[in-house]
């Protein structure tokens, strides 16, 4: 979802996207409230957010250190997981057409729980599904400060992963929201996790 879409949908053809990105939050009823869309409900943005996402799938493409990264972990014994908002046949249609489905051992969407991040419910529900861990045995790793959020929220290691230019959220945002580790790639995640 881009600044010129939301825009233009809502009636706000002046947004940048850099005010966009800014005012992003979860749940949606926050991003509502900071671009001041009183005239929507929290429902209808998910409906056009998901919308565009199905439209837009097609044109992601994988960081290049993305599955370097996974196949690393998962062959020093590491579990893996995704944990996302996102319904489940979508995330699951995105991570094949990515050929990342045999990456995870465990995938929770936003259907499997009743509250989205950053409620620490879905972190909670996926470390269940991974077995016998302690909290300090997990890591969350994520680009949003609700991510931060959840992770610490869920008693975990907080991670947050900031690619110049391309979080939503900016590296102060990021910091603001506490995490444990700050990294710039997976490749370099991964170097520290292995160390």
């Amino acid at each position: 979802m881009t600044a010129k879409e939301v825009g233009s949908r809502y009636g706000i053809p002046s947004l940048s996207q850099k005010q966009f990105r800014a005012t992003v939050r979860l749940p949606f009823a926050s991003t509502i409230s900071g671009l001041g869309l009183s005239s929507i409900t929290e429902d209808e943005l998910k409906r056009s957010y998901l919308e565009i996402y199905q439209r837009r799938m097609h044109d992601v493409a994988l960081f290049p250190d993305v599955k370097a990264a996974l196949r690393k972990l998962r062959n020093n014994g590491l579990r893996t997981g995704v944990v996302t908002d996102t319904p489940r046949f979508l995330i699951l249609k995105f991570l094949d057409d990515l050929h990342l489905g045999g990456y995870f051992d465990v995938i929770v969407c936003g259907d499997d729980t009743k509250k989205p991040k950053p409620s620490p419910l879905p972190i909670l529900f996926a470390a269940r599904k991974l077995g016998r861990l302690e909290p300090r045995e997990m890591m969350y790793v994520g680009d949003m400060a609700e991510d931060v959020v959840a992770a610490r929220s869920a008693g975990i290691i907080s991670c947050a992963i900031y690619r110049r230019g391309l979080n939503f959220h900016s590296l102060a945002r990021l910091r603001d929201s506490g995490p444990e580790l700050i990294v710039t790639s997976l490749k370099e995640l991964t170097q520290k996790i292995l160390s």
